[in-house]
């Protein structure tokens, strides 16, 4: 998700919840939309702590697409595995708020798999919390991490929504190496996105078994 959408995700998020009194379906689809928001800010943390190490943004997106990020776990292993501290541990606010988004991700889990559902108030304040990690970033903008220009030093990586401008001489790392110290395969294969002529195809092929308004 490119920073712009992020920010206008960030933006419809924060509307739907300014909206007093949601009801339990309403609540549920706002926190999914501010947990997902959350995700997509999430990777592009990743996304950002890999370039400012010397990789290309392409060759960071190829990595992730293969690691198939989808959990807090998995994105603390994958930045300790690029020699970020865990952010479990991390100092101040910076930690604080990751171990209450991690507290929050059992809610996500219950209500994207629909096999429970949980109090609305409940979710409203699940929703207060996610929401406010996503429009204060300050608490993500400061964590430090291992930078190329440093010579093994670190930097805090600051703002992840500003657009990224790799040099030859400072992002030359072989994608290779960035596999290597993720433990993935080169070889491993990724889910297939469907195009949109696949999905238009399978929407066609649906119309005798669906009412479909379109």
């Amino acid at each position: 998700m490119n920073p712009s959408i992020i920010r206008e995700c960030i933006q419809i998020c924060a509307d739907r919840y300014a909206q007093n009194e949601l009801g339990p379906a309403s609540s549920i689809a706002t926190f999914l939309a501010t947990w997902s928001t959350w995700e997509a800010l999430r990777t592009r943390f990743i996304r950002v702590a890999i370039h400012r190490q010397g990789w290309l943004i392409k060759d960071a997106d190829a990595a992730l697409a293969k690691a198939q990020i989808s959990s807090m776990k998995q994105a603390a292993e994958i930045l300790s595995l690029l020699g970020i501290r865990d952010p479990n541990h991390w100092p101040g606010s910076s930690g604080a708020v990751w171990r209450a988004l991690n507290k929050i991700e059992p809610i996500r889990h219950k209500l994207t798999h629909g096999f429970q559902t949980t109090e609305p108030e409940k979710v409203s304040v699940a929703i207060a919390i996610t929401l406010a990690a996503l429009q204060d970033q300050h608490w993500i903008e400061t964590v430090p991490i291992p930078c190329r220009l440093k010579s093994e030093g670190f930097i805090k990586i600051g703002s992840i929504l500003e657009p990224r401008i790799s040099r030859k001489k400072t992002h030359d790392r072989d994608v290779n190496e960035l596999l290597q110290i993720l433990g993935i395969k080169a070889d491993r294969g990724q889910t297939r996105n469907p195009s949109t002529r696949d999905l238009q195809k399978i929407l066609l092929s649906l119309s005798g078994h669906l009412k479909i308004d379109r």
